[in-house]
Parts: structure tokens; C-alpha cells; sequence
């Protein structure tokens, strides 16, 4: 993946600043255009075309928390199609900048100790695949929105709710087909998670993305669930499973997303055997 080099940058400023304006009024990204994280965004973008020299306003702390914000609502934006955008902003860290020398000039402006950087999206049926693969945060979100979607999808029931299983799994893949057989048996025995007082919940723990390959990617995460289900036909607690486990996250790009193909977990050790 290439990025505009420092004159080129400055070279096409103008461009550059309808983009981010372009950017800054689509509502499916932008809900207060004078939000701080904007703020940020634009400073930088001024900083980068040698445009202002204000001194930065906010702390380390926040800088990164606005850096994290503006990297993941782009991504989800760019991820989600429609009319192609001209240019690719990039937020990304001294460290890793040098890391993965993506920044050739040693005088490249940076902001808070992040630099901006663009890629020309010459070909819109070019996506930016491989910043997504790498980017470390994006990752972690994908696995701990599966997490979040698996939940939602028990606390359902009885209903068969698949829609936000189908942004972060792949349907063909085991983990999905996983979910969906323990949803429809749990719908047939009338079990569910929404009786009056039901304690069920779930925590991500710990998360670590393990490896980084071409054609997959592989996510560790320690996750605690508590689901205590409740038979609608026995009028009491059925079973509770309780459990605190390692599970093996294994991601793969399926057109323009990540998602997750497999979840490996070893077996229930203080409930009978049942998965989930």
C-alpha cells in the first residue's frame, strides 16, 4: 500500500481539503461536526500541509483515545461500499510509522505523535485490505463485536435474530453454523435469557491477536459467560452454564470484511456438556 509522500501531500491540499469536508458531512460517520475527534482529525490535516503551527491542545491520553475513534469509524465507513471516496486518511503512530516505513521523510509533520497519511484510491476496486489485515485495533473490534453479536442473539430467543451474526461471522464457517444449531435447539426447548431477574451476562477478559498472516488471522481471548437459561415450558431454570475460558479466534477476509470462521473452546469443566 502506498502513501502520498510529504510534497505530494501539499501538492494536492486542495483536493485533500474537500475530502475531508466531503467526509466530515457524511452523517453515517459525522454526528457533531465540532466534536473533538474531528477537531483532532482537521489539525492534523493542517499541521500535515504545513498550514498551522497551534500547538496541540489535548493530552497524550486523549489524543490516542481521539486517534482510536477517527481510525475505527473510517474504517467502517470505507469498509461499507457505496460511492467511492478519492482519498484514504490514515491515522498512525510514530512507532509504528517507522516500524513499517511508511514514512520516508524525516520532517513529516505529526500531531500528538500521529501522522496523517493518504492513499490515493486510484481503483475503487482496490480496498485497503491490507491496512485492515495489520491494524491490530480493527481486529480486536471484529472479535469483540462477534462476542457482543453471539449474546445478543441468545438474549433473542425465542426468536431467531441472525442479522448481526451475519456482519462479523462467516456463514459457511463452523462458528457461525455453531451459534445457529445451539439457537434453533434452545428455540425448540423454549429456553431463553429474558425471564424477569435473569443474571445471565458475559465478559471479554483479556484479548491478544496471535497471528498475522496473508490468509488468516488468529485472536486469543480469555472471555467469562454466565447464561442461566430459563424453560418457558418447565417455568424454572433449566441449566446454567458458567464458565471462564481460553477460546482461538480464527479470522479470514471474506470480500471487503473480516470475519470470524472459527471460535475453538475446549469443553464446559463445571456444567454438563453443553456448549453454552
Amino acid at each position: 500500500m502506498e502513501f502520498l509522500n510529504l510534497g505530494e501531500v501539499r501538492e494536492r491540499a486542495p483536493e485533500l481539503r474537500r475530502a475531508l469536508d466531503q467526509l466530515l458531512r457524511n452523517r453515517a460517520l459525522v454526528s457533531r461536526v465540532d466534536a473533538a475527534q474531528w477537531q483532532f482529525l482537521r489539525l492534523c490535516l493542517d499541521r500535515t500541509l504545513g498550514e498551522s503551527s497551534a500547538p496541540v491542545p489535548w493530552g497524550t491520553l486523549q489524543a490516542a483515545q481521539y486517534k482510536f475513534e477517527i481510525e475505527t469509524k473510517l474504517r467502517r465507513l470505507y469498509l461499507r461500499g457505496g460511492e467511492p471516496l478519492p482519498f484514504i486518511f490514515r491515522l498512525v503512530s510514530r512507532r509504528d510509522a517507522q516500524r513499517h516505513q511508511l514514512v520516508a521523510d524525516a520532517n513529516y509533520p505529526e500531531t500528538a505523535g500521529y501522522h496523517l497519511l493518504v492513499r490515493e484510491r486510484r481503483d475503487p476496486s482496490v480496498e485497503i485490505v491490507e491496512s485492515l489485515v495489520v491494524t491490530r485495533e480493527y481486529i480486536e473490534m471484529v472479535v469483540t463485536s462477534c462476542i457482543d453479536a453471539e449474546f445478543d442473539a441468545y438474549k433473542a430467543l425465542p426468536m431467531i435474530d441472525v442479522e448481526k451474526l451475519h456482519r462479523y461471522f462467516a456463514i459457511d464457517g463452523p462458528a457461525y453454523r455453531d451459534v445457529l444449531h445451539l439457537l434453533q435447539r434452545h428455540a425448540a426447548r423454549g429456553w431463553v435469557l429474558t425471564n424477569f431477574g435473569n443474571p445471565s451476562t458475559k465478559r471479554l477478559l483479556a484479548i491478544n491477536v496471535k497471528e498475522i498472516r496473508p490468509d488468516h488471522v488468529v485472536v486469543r481471548t480469555t472471555e467469562y459467560w454466565y447464561l442461566r437459561w430459563w424453560g418457558t415450558m418447565e417455568n424454572r431454570y433449566c441449566y446454567p452454564y458458567r464458565e471462564t475460558n481460553t477460546h482461538t479466534y480464527i479470522l479470514k477476509q471474506v470480500g471487503e470484511r473480516l470475519v470470524v470462521v472459527e471460535n475453538i473452546m475446549p469443553p464446559p469443566i463445571s456444567s454438563t456438556p453443553h456448549r453454552r
